[in-house]
């Protein structure tokens, strides 16, 4: 495409068909990320009147805005399939972020590149209908090698 942020808004997702046999999409954003960069008309719809934050935090923010309307597209193809009651969706992030480039991890110190919390935390997420225990926050320890038996077990079902 010739705008790189509509890389990060599927527009295929309306070909998703109930597939006969188990489906496996990942989906993996580059945004945010450097370079950091959106479309103008998007920045200035989103965070134009914004005063409050500067031209490349403004650019930071609309990346996560285009990523959250490109993984909610798929979340509703899958619902208008008839596929989101089979599907566990995973939302997780590799670090903490990067402060040079507009990321924030208060109130934890450092960022990505550290060993501080800051920099080896992230943010994580797991929906499912299928998961038997939910609506919890857990705040412990964890690393994505951990989930592989509750997805295992979810396969066997």
């Amino acid at each position: 495409p010739s705008n790189p942020q509509e890389l990060l808004c599927p527009r295929d997702c309306h070909q998703f068909q109930p597939p006969a046999r188990p489906m496996f999409l990942y989906l993996a954003y580059t945004a945010p990320h450097i370079p950091i960069q959106a479309p103008r008309d998007e920045v200035e719809r989103l965070y134009g009147d914004n005063t409050a934050m500067t031209r490349a935090r403004k650019k930071y923010a609309t990346m996560v805005s285009v990523m959250d309307v490109g993984i909610g597209r798929v979340v509703e193809a899958l619902k208008g399939r008839g596929m989101m009651q089979n599907t566990v969706l995973v939302f997780t992030s590799d670090n903490g972020a990067r402060y040079s480039m507009q990321g924030s991890n208060f109130p934890l110190r450092g960022g990505k590149a550290s060993f501080f919390e800051g920099g080896v935390r992230g943010v994580a997420f797991v929906n499912s209908p299928l998961l038997r225990k939910t609506g919890y926050i857990n705040t412990n320890l964890h690393h994505v090698t951990d989930w592989y038996a509750t997805f295992r077990n979810l396969l066997a079902t």
